[in-house]
């Protein structure tokens, strides 16, 4: 089979009216016949049962439409890639962004991108930690922001941008707030919310354990902004990134003990040298003013000029 054949066959599928389709693509109505036919030789079957003037698809026919319309699909992307390559515009680029980063300073670090690459086109795909690596060698993403990319692979460009410490987040009228920091200790009788796609989890769950607290915990979830939002309702409390509020009537309280970080980094691969677009992000990661250990306490995001 070849594009025509596909091309014909999907014109027809949507008109099912050969002489329709025939002008439509502008070649004679014997001509789509024969094209049909090949097509449908080269399938080993009918594609279309044709009952004087009326036709309609067999099964065939409708399971193949759909599959055929995804290669017509996938040949245009391709060529819409080749088209911008080949152009020297490299404008395009999938970013991936951690699950957990705070949503603040990543769209302005982004909006900062688009001002300083105004032709730029970004796909943002959010995605866990631990997932985005292989998305990259992959060829799914161009880059991305995570946190604690240590990888063997020669192909894998890692910028570190900032690091946060875990601490613990509790509505703003939950006895904790009252407090300064928290003790381990406390944790053991306090509702606990789960955040299920913390990179922290397993490793704070240990360190609690061994110093003989577990965690009484009743909801889990991978959503961040509910679980942000059953803190600041006092349902719970959570262990959580720094900088990664994204709900009002929240404050954070560092926990005396549970010395944990992450490093939040701009991830590329390396090799050849990257699009200009990648390349240009990548200088902005570097340039970017992010956010500094300064907002703990008060339990707020840092504002424009804070960290300036």
């Amino acid at each position: 089979m070849d594009l025509r054949q596909i091309e014909h066959f999907l014109v027809l599928a949507e008109t099912l009216n050969f002489s329709r389709a025939a002008e439509r693509l502008g070649i004679t109505q014997p001509a789509l016949s024969k094209s049909i036919k090949r097509l449908e030789d080269d399938l080993g079957g009918l594609l279309l049962h044709r009952d004087g003037k009326d036709t309609r698809l067999t099964e065939l026919g409708r399971s193949i439409r759909r599959e055929l319309e995804n290669v017509v699909a996938n040949i245009d992307k391709a060529r819409q890639i080749v088209s911008i390559i080949s152009g020297g515009n490299g404008n395009e680029l999938n970013i991936g962004i951690a699950t957990t980063l705070g949503t603040s300073y990543t769209i302005e670090f982004l909006l900062g991108a688009v001002k300083a690459h105004p032709g730029l086109r970004m796909f943002l795909h959010e995605a866990e930690t631990t997932e985005l690596p292989d998305l990259l060698l992959s060829g799914a993403l161009d880059c991305c922001i995570c946190s604690d990319q240590v990888s063997n692979s020669p192909k894998i460009h890692v910028v570190p941008l900032f690091s946060e410490r875990l601490v613990l987040a509790v509505g703003s009228s939950h006895p904790f707030a009252l407090q300064d920091t928290v003790e381990i200790e406390q944790l053991r009788d306090v509702d606990y919310l789960d955040r299920l796609d913390c990179e922290f989890r397993l490793s704070a769950a240990k360190l609690l354990r061994d110093q003989g607290v577990v965690l009484r915990s009743n909801i889990q979830s991978n959503r961040e902004e509910w679980i942000q939002r059953l803190i600041a309702a006092n349902i719970g409390v959570a262990l959580m990134p720094e900088f990664s509020l994204r709900v009002e009537g929240i404050v954070l309280r560092p926990v005396v003990g549970l010395e944990l970080a992450r490093e939040v980094q701009f991830v590329s691969v390396s090799g050849p040298p990257p699009s200009r677009a990648v390349e240009t992000l990548r200088r902005l990661a570097i340039d970017f003013k992010w956010p500094q250990r300064d907002a703990t306490r008060n339990g707020r995001r840092p504002r424009d000029g804070d960290n300036r």
